[in-house]
């Protein structure tokens, strides 16, 4: 179960790239498994791989984290791009649901063009009861 998310394939050259790889905010709920609140989480990666006591654990893992958006991008369009969200993925910019997506295989994206002054991202991801595939790792940008 992983909080991939940017792909930067098939993106045309001329778009700017700000990768929100890197530290994050998690929490974790299920099946009879915790983690204290505000754990820190390499992104992209699996919380398996991060954290022994959640090794084959479903559940529930909450991404969280603040996005600067730099000044000198003008009027430009912004997107936030997720390459893949391993497996099924609500975000919330700023405590409002603005997307949901159920496919961990293939990429989708958010506008959030007008949110110059920044925003508090937050990935939800849900992991069912299963024996799938192991997820690919992928990092997120806004572009």
């Amino acid at each position: 179960m992983a909080v991939s998310a940017l792909s930067t394939a098939g993106l045309p050259a001329d778009r700017l790239r700000l990768t929100l790889d890197g530290r994050w905010l998690f929490d974790f709920e299920g099946a009879g498994r915790r983690l204290p609140p505000g754990r820190d989480i390499a992104v992209p990666g699996i919380w398996q791989a991060q954290f022994a006591e959640l090794r084959n654990a479903p559940g529930r893992g909450v991404y969280r984290r603040h996005v600067s958006i730099p000044s000198d991008l003008g009027d430009r369009r912004l997107f936030l791009v997720f390459g893949g969200v391993f497996h099924e993925a609500e975000v919330r910019i700023d405590g409002r649901a603005v997307a949901r997506h159920a496919n961990a295989w293939t990429p989708f994206e958010i506008e959030v063009t007008g949110r110059r002054d920044g925003f508090d991202l937050e990935v939800i991801v849900s992991a069912p009861d299963d024996d799938g595939p192991t997820p690919r790792h992928r990092p997120c940008v806004v572009v």
